[in-house]
């Protein structure tokens, strides 16, 4: 049975990276959008403590759904002027 923190994890992730896709595709209002990824952000320290009470075949994975969050977080905030994450940069790449 996964862990909760991994199934957090990825929940988060996924809302990270939501939010980076409608800064880049424009939707909203930017001060709103940035806002929202710095409360986001708060987060991340918290679950990255989590993972020290999964077991070790969880940790990469947890670890890569908070790095691409942490990526994408950094990338919204930041107006778009800090590399972001890969899936990230596919999306814009695609459009």
């Amino acid at each position: 049975m996964e862990p909760e923190l991994l199934l957090e994890a990825h929940r988060f992730s996924n809302e990270a990276f939501a939010l980076a896709k409608e800064f880049v595709a424009g939707e909203g209002d930017p001060q709103h959008v940035k806002a929202r990824a710095a409360e986001l952000a708060e987060r991340l320290p918290e679950l990255a403590a989590g993972m020290e009470s999964v077991a070790e075949e969880y940790r990469v994975d947890i670890n890569q759904a908070l790095a691409d969050a942490r990526l994408d977080l950094a990338y919204v905030s930041a107006g778009g002027n800090v590399p972001s994450s890969i899936r990230l940069h596919h999306f814009t790449a695609d459009r």
